[in-house]
């Protein structure tokens, strides 16, 4: 079910794109499947543990109410030039 869901994803393309251009495909397939199973068995164990505690209607209010922020904040940046987000990072590595 992983791999349907995975297939085309932007981590599978870049490295194609990887191995096109640099040619040493054994290495760069190695390299990104050193980095891509422990992050899915890490994934796959976390969803395991507490996808009984999840509430999927507050996930998706969560979810909706992030696409609509940075879809204003990109709109805002495109028409005014001030994005809110950038200015929150700004503001939380000066605090950090």
């Amino acid at each position: 079910m992983m791999f349907a869901g995975e297939f085309g994803d932007k981590t599978q393309l870049v490295t194609i794109g990887l191995a096109s251009d640099y040619g040493a495909t054994p290495a760069i397939w190695l390299g990104e499947m050193l980095a891509i199973i422990p992050v899915s068995m890490v994934n796959a164990y976390f969803f395991d543990r507490f996808s009984g505690k999840f509430d999927a209607r507050k996930a998706h209010l969560v979810s909706a109410v992030l696409f609509f922020f940075f879809a204003g904040d990109t709109l805002l940046e495109v028409s005014v030039g001030v994005s809110v987000w950038e200015e929150l990072v700004a503001l939380a590595s000066q605090l950090l």
